[in-house]
C-alpha cells in the first residue's frame, strides 16, 4: 500500500500492521490514516522535482525514526540549496507538507490556501504585458 518514499508515517505503520498475525482480514486498511497522507505524499512529490532526487529512497529509511526525523528536519535547508527552485514560499509549503505529525500536518483547505498564496505571490507573472493576475488564471493587456 503506498509508493516506496512517498508514504506518510502513519500509512507506512498500518501497512505495517496489516502484514501482522493479529489482523483480522475484512478491516479496511484506508480507516488508518485520513487525506493528510496523500498531502504527505505530494510534499515528497514537490521535494522531488524541486531537488531531483526523492526524500526517502525506502522504506528502512521511513522505519528508522531517527533517519526519517533528520531528513524531515532537513527539509528547509535542503531545499534552499537551490532556493530559486520554488522560492522561500514554497519551500514553507513543502515543509508543511512532510510534517511527521499528522496532526501538526496541512489540512486540505491550509495546503490549498497556502498553494494559492504560493503560486501567485511568489510566481505571479512580471512585466508590462500582465495587466491581471488572479486565481482565475491571466488577462493579458
Amino acid at each position: 500500500m503506498g509508493t516506496v518514499g512517498y508514504k506518510a508515517p502513519e500509512v507506512f505503520c498500518s501497512s505495517q500492521d496489516s502484514n501482522s498475525q493479529n489482523t483480522e482480514p475484512n478491516i479496511d486498511r484506508r480507516s488508518f490514516y485520513t487525506c493528510k497522507a496523500d498531502l504527505w505524499s505530494l510534499g515528497c512529490v514537490i521535494y522531488r522535482m524541486a531537488k531531483g532526487e526523492p526524500l526517502f529512497n525506502s522504506d528502512p529509511e521511513m522505519m528508522n525514526e531517527k533517519t526519517r526525523d533528520r531528513r524531515v528536519e532537513g527539509i528547509r535547508e535542503s531545499l534552499r540549496e537551490n532556493p530559486q527552485s520554488i522560492g522561500e514560499t514554497g519551500i514553507d509549503f513543502v515543509q508543511k507538507l512532510i510534517t511527521v505529525n499528522e496532526e501538526d500536518r496541512y489540512d486540505v483547505e491550509e495546503a490549498l490556501s497556502d498553494l494559492e498564496k504560493w503560486a501567485i505571490t511568489e510566481n505571479a507573472p512580471q512585466g508590462k504585458h500582465v495587466r491581471e493576475y488572479s486565481t482565475n488564471g491571466l488577462v493579458y493587456g
